[in-house]
Protein backbone atom coordinates (compact mmCIF):
# COMPACT_ATOMS: atom_id res chain seq x y z
CA UNK A 1 0.00 0.00 0.00
CA UNK A 2 2.19 2.36 0.82
CA UNK A 3 4.19 1.92 -1.98
CA UNK A 4 1.49 2.41 -4.37
CA UNK A 5 0.93 5.68 -2.18
CA UNK A 6 4.34 6.59 -3.79
CA UNK A 7 3.51 6.21 -6.96
CA UNK A 8 0.30 8.53 -6.40
CA UNK A 9 2.52 10.96 -4.92
CA UNK A 10 4.68 11.16 -8.23
CA UNK A 11 1.15 11.29 -10.10
CA UNK A 12 0.10 14.06 -8.67
CA UNK A 13 3.51 15.53 -8.84
CA UNK A 14 3.55 15.41 -12.58
CA UNK A 15 0.14 16.64 -12.45
CA UNK A 16 1.11 19.98 -10.95
CA UNK A 17 4.45 20.65 -12.93
CA UNK A 18 1.98 20.13 -16.31
CA UNK A 19 -0.62 22.59 -14.96
CA UNK A 20 2.43 25.02 -14.26
CA UNK A 21 3.97 24.38 -18.00
CA UNK A 22 0.36 24.33 -19.86
CA UNK A 23 -0.15 27.93 -18.13
CA UNK A 24 3.08 28.86 -18.87
CA UNK A 25 1.86 28.06 -22.66
CA UNK A 26 -0.98 30.31 -22.66
CA UNK A 27 0.52 33.46 -21.05
CA UNK A 28 3.09 32.56 -24.61
CA UNK A 29 0.60 32.61 -26.74
CA UNK A 30 -1.88 35.59 -25.34
CA UNK A 31 -2.88 38.61 -26.67
CA UNK A 32 -3.30 36.60 -29.98
CA UNK A 33 -5.16 34.13 -31.47
CA UNK A 34 -3.61 31.10 -32.65
CA UNK A 35 -5.90 29.12 -34.25
CA UNK A 36 -9.86 29.50 -35.82
CA UNK A 37 -11.39 27.42 -33.16
CA UNK A 38 -10.29 29.89 -30.10
CA UNK A 39 -11.65 32.74 -32.48
CA UNK A 40 -15.08 31.05 -32.84
CA UNK A 41 -15.11 29.33 -29.47
CA UNK A 42 -14.12 33.14 -27.70
CA UNK A 43 -16.31 35.85 -29.85
CA UNK A 44 -19.49 32.94 -29.65
CA UNK A 45 -19.26 33.13 -26.19
CA UNK A 46 -18.78 37.07 -25.82
CA UNK A 47 -22.00 37.23 -28.00
CA UNK A 48 -23.76 35.21 -25.56
CA UNK A 49 -22.43 37.05 -22.56
CA UNK A 50 -23.66 40.56 -24.79
CA UNK A 51 -27.06 39.67 -25.80
CA UNK A 52 -28.28 36.79 -23.72
CA UNK A 53 -29.14 34.68 -26.92
CA UNK A 54 -27.93 31.27 -26.27
CA UNK A 55 -28.40 30.26 -29.44
CA UNK A 56 -24.69 30.37 -30.66
CA UNK A 57 -25.71 30.56 -34.45
CA UNK A 58 -22.70 28.46 -34.85
CA UNK A 59 -23.10 24.73 -36.00
CA UNK A 60 -19.94 23.82 -37.45
CA UNK A 61 -18.61 22.89 -34.19
CA UNK A 62 -20.41 21.01 -30.92
CA UNK A 63 -22.80 23.55 -29.18
CA UNK A 64 -21.57 22.11 -25.63
CA UNK A 65 -17.63 23.84 -25.80
CA UNK A 66 -19.19 27.34 -26.94
CA UNK A 67 -21.10 26.93 -23.52
CA UNK A 68 -18.66 26.35 -21.54
CA UNK A 69 -16.05 29.32 -23.23
CA UNK A 70 -19.28 31.16 -22.34
CA UNK A 71 -19.33 30.35 -18.16
CA UNK A 72 -15.72 30.75 -17.98
CA UNK A 73 -15.58 33.53 -19.81
CA UNK A 74 -18.01 35.18 -17.89
CA UNK A 75 -16.56 33.73 -14.65
CA UNK A 76 -13.24 35.45 -15.29
CA UNK A 77 -15.01 38.82 -15.68
CA UNK A 78 -17.22 38.00 -12.34
CA UNK A 79 -13.74 37.54 -10.46
CA UNK A 80 -11.40 39.33 -12.58
CA UNK A 81 -12.97 42.44 -14.17
CA UNK A 82 -16.57 43.05 -12.64
CA UNK A 83 -17.17 46.81 -13.93
CA UNK A 84 -17.35 44.83 -17.73
CA UNK A 85 -20.27 42.46 -17.22
CA UNK A 86 -22.34 45.52 -14.68
CA UNK A 87 -21.65 48.23 -15.73
CA UNK A 88 -22.66 47.99 -19.50
CA UNK A 89 -23.16 44.81 -20.81
CA UNK A 90 -23.36 45.76 -24.64
CA UNK A 91 -19.70 47.51 -24.40
CA UNK A 92 -18.35 43.97 -23.10
CA UNK A 93 -15.45 43.29 -25.42
CA UNK A 94 -12.54 41.15 -24.00
CA UNK A 95 -12.33 39.55 -27.85
CA UNK A 96 -11.39 42.02 -30.20
CA UNK A 97 -9.44 40.38 -33.74
CA UNK A 98 -6.85 39.81 -34.05
CA UNK A 99 -5.90 40.66 -29.93
CA UNK A 100 -7.70 40.09 -27.25
CA UNK A 101 -8.54 43.28 -24.70
CA UNK A 102 -9.03 41.87 -21.53
CA UNK A 103 -6.28 39.30 -21.29
CA UNK A 104 -7.03 38.46 -17.75
CA UNK A 105 -10.69 37.16 -18.50
CA UNK A 106 -9.28 35.52 -21.94
CA UNK A 107 -5.82 33.74 -19.62
CA UNK A 108 -8.71 32.52 -17.22
CA UNK A 109 -11.31 30.71 -20.00
CA UNK A 110 -8.12 29.31 -21.44
CA UNK A 111 -6.68 28.03 -17.74
CA UNK A 112 -9.63 26.58 -17.66
CA UNK A 113 -10.22 24.72 -20.88
CA UNK A 114 -6.88 23.24 -20.50
CA UNK A 115 -8.15 21.55 -16.71
CA UNK A 116 -9.62 19.32 -19.58
CA UNK A 117 -6.94 17.95 -20.35
CA UNK A 118 -5.72 16.94 -16.87
CA UNK A 119 -8.88 15.39 -16.83
CA UNK A 120 -7.60 13.01 -19.65
CA UNK A 121 -4.84 12.28 -18.39
CA UNK A 122 -6.25 11.23 -15.13
CA UNK A 123 -8.83 8.80 -16.87
CA UNK A 124 -6.15 7.34 -19.18
CA UNK A 125 -3.61 6.96 -16.22
CA UNK A 126 -6.27 5.56 -14.36
CA UNK A 127 -7.16 3.23 -16.88
CA UNK A 128 -3.68 1.79 -17.81
CA UNK A 129 -3.06 0.93 -14.05
CA UNK A 130 -6.24 -0.71 -13.81
CA UNK A 131 -5.83 -2.43 -17.55
CA UNK A 132 -2.29 -3.45 -16.94
CA UNK A 133 -1.65 -3.86 -12.93
CA UNK A 134 1.16 -1.55 -13.06
CA UNK A 135 2.15 1.06 -10.45
CA UNK A 136 4.80 2.18 -12.44
CA UNK A 137 2.13 3.61 -15.18
CA UNK A 138 1.11 6.43 -12.53
CA UNK A 139 4.57 8.21 -13.48
CA UNK A 140 4.99 7.08 -17.47
CA UNK A 141 1.47 7.68 -18.60
CA UNK A 142 1.34 11.26 -17.93
CA UNK A 143 4.93 11.89 -18.58
CA UNK A 144 4.08 10.71 -21.91
CA UNK A 145 1.35 12.97 -22.50
CA UNK A 146 2.53 15.75 -20.91
CA UNK A 147 5.56 15.43 -23.26
CA UNK A 148 3.40 14.68 -26.60
CA UNK A 149 3.84 18.14 -28.39
CA UNK A 150 0.47 17.60 -29.82
CA UNK A 151 -1.46 16.74 -27.22
CA UNK A 152 0.58 19.99 -25.24
CA UNK A 153 -0.60 22.09 -28.25
CA UNK A 154 -4.31 21.19 -28.01
CA UNK A 155 -4.65 21.26 -24.44
CA UNK A 156 -3.21 24.43 -23.73
CA UNK A 157 -1.80 25.99 -26.76
CA UNK A 158 -4.88 27.49 -28.01
CA UNK A 159 -8.77 27.31 -27.11
CA UNK A 160 -10.52 23.98 -29.27
CA UNK A 161 -13.51 21.75 -29.38
CA UNK A 162 -11.18 18.76 -29.78
CA UNK A 163 -9.56 18.59 -26.07
CA UNK A 164 -13.78 19.11 -24.82
CA UNK A 165 -14.80 15.74 -26.86
CA UNK A 166 -11.54 13.84 -26.05
CA UNK A 167 -12.10 14.32 -22.36
CA UNK A 168 -15.65 12.83 -22.88
CA UNK A 169 -14.77 10.33 -24.84
CA UNK A 170 -12.39 9.12 -22.21
CA UNK A 171 -14.63 9.51 -19.77
CA UNK A 172 -16.97 7.13 -21.28
CA UNK A 173 -14.33 4.51 -22.28
CA UNK A 174 -13.14 4.75 -17.84
CA UNK A 175 -16.60 4.72 -16.77
CA UNK A 176 -17.57 2.09 -18.97
CA UNK A 177 -14.36 -0.51 -17.86
CA UNK A 178 -14.93 0.40 -14.73
CA UNK A 179 -18.33 -0.64 -14.15
CA UNK A 180 -18.38 -3.49 -17.26
CA UNK A 181 -18.92 -6.10 -14.55
CA UNK A 182 -22.11 -4.26 -13.62
CA UNK A 183 -25.23 -5.27 -15.62
CA UNK A 184 -27.63 -2.25 -14.60
CA UNK A 185 -29.29 -0.22 -17.06
CA UNK A 186 -27.58 2.97 -15.32
CA UNK A 187 -24.37 1.51 -16.21
CA UNK A 188 -24.37 -0.38 -19.71
CA UNK A 189 -26.91 2.36 -21.42
CA UNK A 190 -27.87 5.63 -19.79
CA UNK A 191 -24.39 6.84 -18.30
CA UNK A 192 -22.67 5.94 -20.97
CA UNK A 193 -25.03 7.48 -23.65
CA UNK A 194 -25.26 10.46 -21.71
CA UNK A 195 -21.47 10.63 -21.67
CA UNK A 196 -21.25 9.75 -25.32
CA UNK A 197 -24.22 12.71 -25.73
CA UNK A 198 -21.52 15.27 -24.70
Amino acid sequence: MQSNKKFIYWFISILLIGIILKTRLIINALPFYLQVDERVLTESAEKIIKLGDFNPHFFNYPSLPIYFSTLFMFLGSLLLNPASIFSNTIQYDPVNYPFYNDLSVIFFTKFMFSLFSVGIIIFITKLAVKIYKKNLLYILVPIILSLSPLFCFHSAGYMNVDIVSSFFASAVVFYVINQFEKNSYQSKILIPGILCGM
